[in-house]
């Protein structure tokens, strides 16, 4: 697109109707499974992704055994990477000049490149796990 407007961000939030919301979720959650299966046969990595619907059924995908991939999970030693939608609206906040960016978290930080609609690349931080590496 060259000449046109940029690209107008809509805002996320909740949906009021509850027959609407539980549709989104099902198309959204599948579109989500698909990403999540690409992702383990382009890369080769373990997936897990669980979700509860609005109507609280529990939902899981996993390319391989998911008790496999959460008792890796749990035995894992070493820093955990832990992203949070709030975290994520933080920063997209402060790339948008709306508030002022904690810079305190730039020393120990990864960056992710996002898809576009979801504002390209963002930093975020390294969350030890509380369990130190056996050595």
């Amino acid at each position: 697109m060259s000449g046109g407007m940029p690209a107008r961000r809509n805002e996320i939030e909740r949906i009021d109707g509850k027959r609407a919301r539980q549709v989104t979720f099902y198309k959204r959650n599948s579109g989500l499974i698909k990403k999540a299966h690409q992702l383990s046969v382009l890369c080769d990595v373990d997936v897990l992704l669980v979700t509860w619907s609005p109507s609280g059924r529990l939902l899981v995908f996993s390319n391989t055994a998911h008790e496999n991939v959460a008792k890796r999970y749990h035995e894992h030693r070493g820093q955990r990477q832990v992203i949070t939608s709030k975290l994520l609206r933080k920063k997209q906040a402060a790339r948008d000049g709306l508030v002022e960016s904690d810079d305190e978290d730039e020393g120990n930080s990864v960056e992710v490149d996002l898809p576009a609609s979801a504002g390209g690349t963002v930093t975020l931080p390294y969350c030890e796990s509380g369990i130190k590496p056996v050595t």
